[in-house]
This record gives structure tokens, C-alpha cells and sequence, in this order.
């Protein structure tokens, strides 16, 4: 089968397409992403990040959706997507590519963490979660169809959250296999790193810190984000501070580890995981804490000295994409 994959501009986008690609081997795919993808996957056959920069002013996706008319680079993207002639087009938050799908219609599905908005009718007291849902629905109202909805998110596992209709749980990949020794504090931040790196060397933080940019310190060794050593350390790791990534939080719970979230309020994924997590009392919301100034390391300390854990009662697991392409 052909598969033309379209992630879009979220940190942990490319991310969550590299651990897909995994297990799609047997299929010929095609990825059109924004350049800061390459952080996780070497290769991008469609970049997207020329038709974005003039979204609004340009390159809406109603040009296709109503007939054009189109700009000379748009209709060049659209025919090298003729050209591929993909059997589907997997979306994650990217309407553009899935318009052009549409147009020629392809089948459609849309795969995101971000279709818990919509997709699960769980109510928050959270403003920065209610501002982002707001956005997102309004947004959600001019998107093309697509022929099936999946909400990509380990929260599956939680009983009792509603699903509306139309949306699909999906299950996120993950390599990690829970450890019964686990004596380390771990840190995952894909975002704001540099100010979050300088609180947690000024707290009482110990433990590795993973980020873009590689930072050291006697107690807290840097590591970058794709490094071999991340499967092993967090299988160690009794706690998790991160932003909220989904797979993160995925790897966390595979593993059976606290999890501490210090959201970037102005990423739509990590501001509703962070309201899922706070919700659902799965985990610890931290806030964001590089906001906080001088009460950052205090509040940061203030965490670490708490003993705290959370319990999720096992549940029939949803299938993963590939088991649902290779079905049929």
C-alpha cells in the first residue's frame, strides 16, 4: 500500500511519526512535514513549511475545497501528490495535505493526540485548556471530512472517559517495558529547555535530562532526545518530568512511572495533556514553571520531596495504527 503521511507543526510531531514508520515497513511512505521534523526522521519528501507561512493570506485549504483558484506551488504539490498516487493519506493536524486527498479522493484518517479535544467530552475548570479546545474547534470547523477519526493518546487506559461518536482510540507505539527497579529522577523536555534545564540545576533535581541541546552538569547528565540511552534510563526512572508529550507520557505509563508535567502552555498537545493528566489524577501538573520566577526552584523542590503515585486499572488495549492497516 501506498501512504503519504502529513504531520504538522507540533514539537513532537516528527517524533510520533518516526515510532509509526517502525512498523509500516511493509508499505511504500511518502512524509510531507514541516522542516523542524528532521530532528527525528532524516528525510522529507514534502515540505510544508512554505505553504504555512501565508496560510491565511494565501494558501487556505478552502482554495481547494472550493474549486481554486490555486497558486502555482500549491497545484505543484498537489500534482507530485498525484504523482505518488497514495492508497491513503494519514494526517496528523495537517487539514492541507488531507484537502488535496480529498479533491482527489483519497481515503482519509485522521491520527492525532489532539482529537482528545472533540473526540473525549471531559470538562475542565482550566483556562489555558478551555482557551485551546475553544481554538481548536473552531478550527476543527473548517477542516476537509475524514473518513476515520483517531484520538492517538495512551489515556485509552483510563477508564470511564466518554468517547463521542465518529472517534477512535488508537494506541501509541512505544518500546518500553515496565522495570521493577526504578530509583531515578528523568527529565524529557523537547521545548523551552535551556530555562527549564537552569531551574532544575538550581533545584534538587538529580538525574538525566534529555533535550534538543545537550547540557551537563555534575548531577544531571545531558543526553539529547534521540539517544540510545533514553530506553534504558527511563526504564529506571520512578519519576518523569516532561512537558507532556504524548509518547513521553506514553513511555512513562508503560513503565509504571510518576509522572511530573511542566507544560508549555502554548502547545496545544502538551496544554491538553497536561489538563488530561491533572483531570484524571494520573499524574502530577506542574505548570510552567520557567513563568514562575523565583518560586520556579522552590515549587520544583517542593515536588520532589512529595511521595506521590497514581494507579490506572488495566484495560482491553485499542489496536495500533498498523494492525489497522494491515486488516484492511
Amino acid at each position: 500500500m501506498k501512504i503519504l503521511y502529513a504531520a504538522g507543526n507540533r514539537s513532537s510531531s516528527g517524533d510520533q511519526f518516526r515510532r509509526i514508520k517502525e512498523y509500516l515497513s511493509e508499505h511504500e511512505i511518502k512524509l510531507a512535514a514541516f522542516s523542524s521534523a528532521t530532528q527525528f526522521v532524516p528525510i522529507i519528501d514534502f515540505v510544508l513549511d512554505y505553504f504555512y507561512s501565508f496560510w491565511h493570506e494565501r494558501f487556505s485549504y478552502k482554495r481547494i475545497f472550493q474549486g481554486g483558484p490555486l497558486t502555482k506551488e500549491l497545484e505543484d504539490y498537489a500534482a507530485r501528490v498525484v504523482d505518488f498516487n497514495p492508497d491513503l493519506l494519514i494526517a496528523d493536524q495537517e487539514p492541507l495535505t488531507a484537502s488535496i486527498a480529498n479533491f482527489l479522493k483519497v481515503p482519509v484518517w485522521f491520527c492525532s493526540p489532539i482529537h482528545l479535544v472533540g473526540g473525549c467530552n471531559v470538562r475542565s475548570k482550566d483556562i489555558f485548556y478551555k482557551e485551546q479546545s475553544n481554538n481548536l474547534r473552531l478550527e476543527f470547523n473548517h477542516w476537509p471530512k475524514a473518513d476515520r477519526v483517531f484520538i492517538y493518546s495512551p489515556f485509552s487506559r483510563i477508564k470511564g472517559i466518554p468517547l463521542s461518536k465518529g472517534f477512535e482510540w488508537i494506541e501509541p507505539y512505544s518500546n518500553i517495558k515496565q522495570s521493577k527497579e526504578k530509583d531515578l529522577n528523568l527529565a524529557f523536555f523537547s521545548q523551552r529547555e535551556k530555562e527549564i534545564y537552569s531551574i532544575f540545576n538550581a533545584s534538587k533535581f538529580e538525574g538525566p535530562f534529555f533535550s534538543y541541546s545537550k547540557f551537563n552538569s555534575s548531577k544531571i547528565p545531558g543526553y539529547s532526545i534521540l539517544d540510545s540511552e533514553y530506553d534504558s534510563l527511563i526504564q529506571h526512572s520512578k519519576n518523569i518530568f516532561c512537558a507532556g508529550e504524548t509518547n513521553v507520557i506514553t513511555d512513562a505509563l508503560n513503565n509504571n512511572s510518576n509522572i511530573v508535567i511542566c507544560p508549555n502552555l502554548n502547545d496545544v498537545e502538551t496544554a491538553i495533556n497536561a489538563s488530561f493528566i491533572k483531570n484524571t489524577k494520573v499524574g502530577r501538573e506542574l505548570g510552567q514553571i520557567e513563568l514562575m520566577g523565583n518560586l520556579a526552584v522552590d515549587e520544583l523542590n517542593n515536588c520532589l520531596n512529595e511521595e506521590f503515585s497514581y494507579k490506572i486499572k488495566p484495560v482491553q488495549r485499542p489496536p495500533y495504527l498498523h494492525e489497522i492497516i494491515n486488516k484492511g
